[in-house]
């Protein structure tokens, strides 16, 4: 029998958390979930509005098991930063100020939502290059491990709690009819 899903939950997670970045940084121009990666072929494409901030989750792996056959996945998962050169601050001051706000944001996030584990490791990759340069453009990406778990335990039968005294030498095997239970009976 396979377990209940628990919704959409890889499907919004990307959304989810980028929701929750918009509202902790509102000086952005953009920021939304996505499917897969980025990069300067991506940001050339879609003409984004810097400063912006694009989440995606790129990969999904097991990380174990929880009680009995409930298992916890890793979705490894991106927060895209895109600036480029403004008035009086640079693509490079602007990336970092965005980074080091999710640097401090996304550590122990489970987004407020039943099914996330605490995000972890988290840690910044500068993906700037010579092409990026040419654009006017930062390119770099937070990135960290959320747990999931994506179905609900599965049914499970109450064993009832029977607690009886007895007293020796009449206890042990083939002696259960001399026990008194303590409690009542269920």
């Amino acid at each position: 029998m396979i377990p209940a899903p628990l919704g959409n939950l890889l499907a919004n997670l990307p959304a989810t958390v980028a929701a929750k970045i918009a509202a902790a940084l509102p000086g952005l121009r953009e920021c939304s979930g996505m499917s897969g990666g980025f990069d300067l072929e991506d940001l050339k494409a879609q003409g984004i509005a810097a400063p912006a901030v694009r989440v995606s989750a790129m990969n999904i792996r097991p990380i174990g098991t929880g009680a009995g056959p409930h298992r916890r996945w890793g979705v490894e998962m991106a927060a895209f930063i895109i600036t480029k050169d403004a008035l009086g601050l640079s693509r490079d001051v602007a990336a970092a100020n965005i980074a080091q706000a999710l640097l401090i944001l996304i550590p122990d996030q489970n987004w407020s939502t039943t099914g996330y584990g605490p995000a972890e490791r988290v840690e910044l990759k500068v993906l700037v290059g010579t092409q990026s340069r040419k654009l006017a453009a930062h390119l770099s990406a937070v990135v960290w491990l959320q747990p999931v778990v994506l179905s609900t335990l599965p049914p499970v039968e109450e064993i009832p709690i029977q607690l009886y005294a007895g007293q020796d030498p009449d206890i042990g095997p083939g002696n259960e009819d001399a026990y008194d239970p303590i409690g009542e009976a269920g």
